[in-house]
């Protein structure tokens, strides 16, 4: 069966007319693209516990290029200001204790893409990662890390909604400016902005993008 290519999507804001996608697990058998808010296994008065897994970084990527690591500490720092979150981060692409994955409210990979993401490196790392989304945890993948191998597309489409593939999707630089915002509590309190960035596009999207809401 052909993939179903959609509109681009990138790391941070995207051309206009273009998406950046959020995928309803109720709507889509509990998958995710971006940030998945469904119930995990804590009690509701317990901090939502995220973890964040950096991918392995190239000493050239060290000052600010694809420097995963240095990303994650930023988001530690930012999602540490909240009362009702408890943040985990590791290194490496993978944990040493793969168990810290277990029980998280969301995992946040911001790693390489196309088959290097660590948890795509042997079938005892999918499964877990596929555990994860069968009880409702939030996936996220940032960056190249939505890039999956084409072995890998079908179950990156069953996990995300939408993956970067090999031979389909393609990736530029330009200038976008944005001014209007999805109905989503994602986007509450965003101001319009413009930046020049890097995007991924033509996405490969899961089946009649069930479950996918465009938030800009």
């Amino acid at each position: 069966m052909p993939w179903p290519c959609g509109q681009p999507f990138g790391r941070t804001a995207l051309a206009p007319g273009q998406f950046l996608l959020r995928f309803d697990p109720a709507a889509a058998a509990g998958n995710a693209l971006a940030v998945v808010e469904t119930p995990a296994s804590h009690p509701p008065s317990a901090p939502k516990r995220i973890v964040l897994v950096a991918g392995r970084v190239r000493h050239d990527d060290r000052h600010g290029h694809h420097d995963y690591e240095a990303g994650c500490r930023l988001l530690a720092e930012l999602l540490g200001r909240r009362r009702d979150v408890r943040v985990d981060m590791v290194e490496q692409g993978w944990p040493t204790d793969p168990s810290v994955l277990e029980g998280a409210d969301a995992v946040v990979f911001y790693d390489g893409g196309g088959g290097k993401q660590g948890c795509l490196a042997d079938d005892a790392r999918i499964a877990l990662v596929q555990r994860m989304v069968d009880r409702g945890a939030g996936l996220v993948m940032l960056h190249q890390a939505v890039g999956f191998p084409r072995e890998r597309v079908e179950l990156g489409r069953s996990w995300l909604g939408g993956v970067y593939a090999p031979g389909v999707s393609r990736r530029g630089h330009w200038k976008t400016r944005h001014d209007r915002f999805g109905r989503h509590e994602i986007a509450r309190g965003v101001k319009p902005y413009a930046l020049e960035d890097g995007w991924l596009t033509g996405l490969v999207f899961a089946e009649d993008r069930r479950g996918i809401t465009p938030l800009v």
